[in-house]
């Protein structure tokens, strides 16, 4: 949102600190989908209720709805174990298109120098402060769920080839 112009509320998320527009967004009805449980919105139906979009709210049953879905998939990724993702990817279906995860590209990355999840979420916390800080925390709960459920499964053996689950 803050660099892509196209983006509805990009003028306001364009202005300031990573702080301003933290601030912006959870105090934003219609913009803060982006950084309100974005994915559990969008992997359930959270995204259908209430007409428009920008307004979602995602539930626990939201987390339940998507957790549901991704299970049914043979395999999923976790962005900050990219590599690792890619392995999976691979490994479930390279034979349907292979050498399209070969390698790992690194495009749309703001911050390179990543250490690890701790030392991320305690930048984080220094540069929006401890109240700000628990505001989007709380404003992504279900999120943070999801992803801790998506890193354990990232950490499971494969279950089932491709061919079982797309019925083949």
């Amino acid at each position: 949102m803050r660099q892509d112009p196209i983006q509805p509320g990009h003028a306001a998320a364009s202005k300031g600190s990573f702080r301003d527009f933290v601030d912006w967004a959870l105090s934003s009805q219609e913009n803060g989908v982006v950084i309100r449980n974005y994915q559990t919105i969008h992997l359930s139906d959270a995204s259908l209720r209430g007409g428009d979009i920008l307004q979602a709210r995602a539930e626990k049953r939201d987390l339940d709805q998507a957790i549901a879905l991704l299970s049914t998939w043979p395999a999923v990724g976790v962005t900050r174990q990219f590599a690792r993702s890619l392995r999976r990817f691979d490994a479930v279906y390279g034979d349907l298109f292979p050498g399209l995860f070969a390698g790992e590209v690194h495009a749309n990355v703001t911050k390179a120098d990543y250490v690890s999840d701790r030392h991320e979420w305690g930048e984080a916390r220094l540069e929006l402060g401890p109240a700000l800080f628990q505001r989007l925390v709380d404003a992504n709960a279900l999120d943070i769920e999801l992803h801790r459920w998506a890193q354990r499964r990232l950490a499971q053996p494969i279950e089932r080839p491709l061919e079982a689950a797309v019925g083949g």
